[in-house]
């Protein structure tokens, strides 16, 4: 069942409701980068160990990379979480508010699959620009029955 908010959410813009689920993946995707970054840090740190000429106090670059990788480790962890909440809602919303079918497997394969529209064109056996008429019917389709429950 679609959320009283999340109708209101899709009868304003339809395309920004379904898209969140991509936001949120590229979010984890750049976390993951960090995380890679940090752990070459850490490694370039142990394998280059350098004379200090004074002594400047403790420093725990190792632990300090360790403590960040851990602590984006867990914002990820609960990212993933929210996603597949997130996954969940649109899903939903895509299969109580398109009755076509195939506008449906449309938008299914763009904001929960993450593909490309010939991506979509070439599995789905149809032409490209079919594609997006699709895309958008359904978008209309969405936004007209929310704005029906809503």
């Amino acid at each position: 069942m679609v959320s009283q908010e999340n109708l209101e959410m899709i009868a304003a813009d339809p395309r920004s409701f379904l898209g969140q689920c991509f936001k949120l993946e590229q979010r984890i995707k750049v976390k993951k980068q960090r995380i890679d970054h940090l752990r070459q840090i850490s490694i370039q740190i142990t394998s280059s160990v350098k004379p200090v000429s004074a002594y400047t106090g403790p420093s725990d670059k190792i632990g300090n990379c360790a403590i960040e990788i851990t602590a984006l480790t867990q914002e990820i962890e609960e990212e993933i979480i929210r996603m597949l909440r997130l996954q969940h809602e649109v899903a939903d919303a895509i299969f109580e508010l398109v009755p076509n079918q195939t506008q449906r497997a449309v938008l299914e394969a763009r904001y929960l699959s993450g593909m490309s529209w010939e991506e979509i064109a070439y599995n789905m056996h149809y032409a490209y620009r079919w594609v997006l008429r699709l895309h958008k019917n359904g978008l209309a389709a969405m936004k007209e029955n929310a704005n029906g429950l809503g």
